[in-house]
This record gives C-alpha cells, structure tokens and sequence, in this order.
C-alpha cells in the first residue's frame, strides 16, 4: 500500500514538472487574486471593491478612497465614527458636530455610545457653509451629498436651555440639496426633537426609519425616574416641571419648510411630542409606519399632514 501512494506522488509531481512555466504562473495569479478579493471583503457581479477603490466590469475606477483607513479601536473619548461606502472606519470624533463637517458623500455616521448635548446641533452648517474655503476639510468633495447618521442603539440626550422650544438636531439651510436619512436614532430631548429648517431651494430629503424621537417631557411616561435629581426636577419628585418652563415644550419632528421632503418608516418608530405636535409638516411628507403621540394638550401627526403637504399614512397609532 505505501509502495502504490508513493508511485502516486511521484507521478503527480512530474506531471507539475512538466507544465509550462506561464501555465503555473497563471495558477499562482489566481490564487493570490482571490486572496485579495477575500481580504479585500470584495462584491461578485458588476463590480469589485479593494480596501481602498471600487472598479465596474471595465476595470473604471467609480470610487476611490483617499483618506485614511484607520484600525485602531476607538478611545472613551470617541462618540462617533465615519464609515465610509466600503465599510472602512476613516475617522472617530468626540462630537456629532465634528463628524458632520467632516462627512462626505456615501458615508455613515456610526454612533459608539451614548452622547448628551447642551445646545443644538446644526447639521450641514459648518460642511456646506465654508465650502468655498481652502480649508474646509472635504474641499474636493461634491455637494449636496448623500449619508446616513445611523444610532446603533445608542441614545442621544439633548439637555437644553431652560425653555427652549426647538429642535435638538436642526438641518438648517446649509443642508439644502443633501439626502440624509437618519437611522435607529433615539434622540430625547428636553425640547423640540429634530427639525427640517431648510428653506425653499433646491429641497432636502430626509428619510427616518426605526427612530424614536422623545420630546420635551414625553419621556417621563416611558421612565418615570428619567429626569430624578436632573435640573428639571425642582421638586425633586422624579416629575420634571414643565409648568415653569423649566422643561421645553417641543415638535417631535418638524419639517418646517417648502420643497423639503421627509419619509418616515419602520414599524419600530415611535414620535412623542409634549404640548406641541408630534409631527408638524409644511413641506411634504410621507408616513408609511409607526406609532404617533402628542402628550398634554397636543395633537398628533394626522392633525397637521395634508394641509400644507401630503401624506401616505398607515398603520399610524
């Protein structure tokens, strides 16, 4: 039996011996090809993506990488990421702030942890704004843009200033043009929610799917010792005291002006305002799921959808 294997690999090895040089070659190239690919995490079909570029069936360069790829882990300091088309993370920031004025076109903003914030957050100002300086840090960048701030089941606390009334996260005009969608965000806040403030230009698109938006004292209902010991207790009771304006009434969602157009979907989203509406809408938006409240006084989304612009409601609680 050992005599017939090795006659075996004998015969096996001068058959490789006696193929031609270009032959093996072409073998070795392929081997090392596929590795790459796997590395690479690279797609089959129409096209190819390495760590850095993605090619079409032409070998054409549609999207190349020029910033750098990062590996390290991210620090207690980091509250956010950018990850861009290829699934690479390209950079953590300690602030939404930060990270929105460095997205660029295709990317996610990845949430790490949960953040809380004193003062709104303007989405677009400072990215689109500066554009035509030098040093703006996506210069070569084309604008709008398309990304995604996805909250990776993490919360973001918006405590704001004694009767505050606006929106915690605020695209303002600078966010004309761009698409964003915002995904599985949980945003609490002592105030409005998130709020469309465009303007009539060229018209944003914001898509909201799977987020639930808490604003001003709605969250006391879901978390009765939520707001305990915080400067919204004065009486130290857990209840916040929304009657001296120590608590904001807010807009859940407020999608304020003409030619912005906003879609909320996903059978887990969940929009409660406080006093005020839990979605307002003078632009045009369209509601395919989720659960809709206006606490104290307030009237929910299907009071104010259709007066000034449209809606696809269903399934609305």
């Amino acid at each position: 039996m050992k005599k017939k294997l090795i006659a075996l690999l004998l015969a096996v090895m001068m058959v490789v011996a006696m193929l031609p040089a270009t032959v093996i070659s072409a073998m070795e190239l392929v081997s090392a090809d596929e590795n790459v690919a796997t590395n690479a995490g690279a797609t089959t079909g129409e096209s190819s993506s390495s760590a850095n570029t993605v090619v079409d069936d032409n070998d054409d360069v549609v999207y190349e990488e020029t910033r750098e790829i990062i590996t390290a882990e991210p620090t207690e300091d980091d509250y956010f990421a950018i990850v861009n088309c290829l699934g690479n993370v390209v950079g953590y920031y300690a602030t939404l702030g930060d990270a929105d004025l460095a997205v660029e076109d295709g990317d996610t903003i990845l949430q790490l942890q949960d953040y809380t914030i004193t003062a709104a957050v303007r989405l677009g100002d400072g990215r689109n704004k500066y554009q035509s300086e030098a040093n703006r840090p996506n210069a070569d960048s084309e604008l709008p843009i398309e990304y995604t701030i996805d909250g990776n089941g993490y919360k973001i606390i918006a405590n704001l200033a004694s009767g505050s009334t606006g929106g915690a996260l605020v695209c303002g005009e600078n966010s004309d043009g761009d698409q964003l969608t915002f995904k599985d965000l949980f945003l609490i806040s002592s105030a409005g929610g998130i709020a469309l403030n465009v303007g009539s230009g060229k018209g944003m698109q914001c898509i909201m799917e799977n987020c639930k938006i808490y604003a001003g004292a709605s969250y006391w209902y879901v978390d009765p010792t939520f707001y305990k010991g915080s400067a919204y207790d004065t009486n130290n009771d857990g209840k916040p005291e929304y009657g001296t304006n120590n608590l904001g009434k807010g807009i859940g969602v407020d999608n304020t002006t003409v030619n912005t157009f906003l879609t909320i979907k996903g059978e887990d989203t969940v929009i409660v305002s406080w006093t005020w509406e839990a979605v307002k809408s003078a632009g045009v938006t369209d509601i395919y799921d989720g659960y809709f409240n206006a606490l104290d006084g307030g009237q929910a989304v299907w009071s104010h959808i259709g007066t000034a612009g449209t809606s696809g409601t269903s399934e609305v609680s």
